[in-house]
């Protein structure tokens, strides 16, 4: 690592050190998306559970009293949903989390690019050095048009959806559990 460092200062200086934090730093809003996407899905879920139910999700127990129903962890869980529906949001939720994401991926990954030099002090073959995220998003739309900026992007979702899947399964059972022990001690 430290010889990485001293070939990136002595080659790029201090600055290309924070080469691609801009994008790196709107990559943050993912998890944002992510959490907001399957949140409006899942109340979406919630209410065509209980419509189609007649006022209950399938297989749930009558409405709890209203002490139960209160705001907080207890209410959000009076209406538990189905495991492979959980799975299904998850997934879902990241799947619109990375379409919404990735082109920033993209472009940080290719302004972090390491560019070899030749003996003339240009880039070597065809690489060519992004200086600025919208210098990149320019010239990768300008040579490989929109899906340039998706490139990579089924490869990405095959391995991080069915992640996310059952992180929002385990999210949710463990959000229950939680709701469950706050109810008996706050009744207890």
């Amino acid at each position: 690592m430290a010889g990485t460092v001293a070939a990136i200062l002595r080659e790029e200086g201090v600055r290309g050190l924070y080469r691609g934090l801009a994008p790196s730093l709107l990559l943050v809003s993912h998890g944002a998306i992510q959490f907001a996407a399957y949140e409006e899905m899942r109340a979406l879920a919630v209410a065509w559970s209980a419509k189609v139910a007649g006022g209950r999700p399938p297989g749930s127990t009558p409405a709890p009293s209203s002490s139960s129903t209160s705001s907080g962890l207890g209410g959000r869980h009076a209406t538990p949903l189905p495991t492979a529906t959980l799975s299904a949001l998850g997934a879902a939720s990241k799947v619109i989390a990375c379409v919404a994401t990735y082109p920033t991926q993209v472009i940080r990954s290719r302004m972090q690019q390491r560019q070899v030099t030749g003996a003339a002090g240009r880039a070597a073959g065809a690489a060519i050095r992004y200086d600025s995220a919208w210098a990149a998003a320019r010239t990768v739309l300008a040579r490989e048009g929109l899906g340039g900026l998706y490139k990579g992007l089924v490869p990405t979702l095959m391995r991080v959806v069915p992640q996310s899947a059952v992180t929002f399964v385990v999210y949710e059972r463990v959000l229950a559990m939680l709701a469950g022990q706050r109810e008996g001690v706050e009744t207890g």
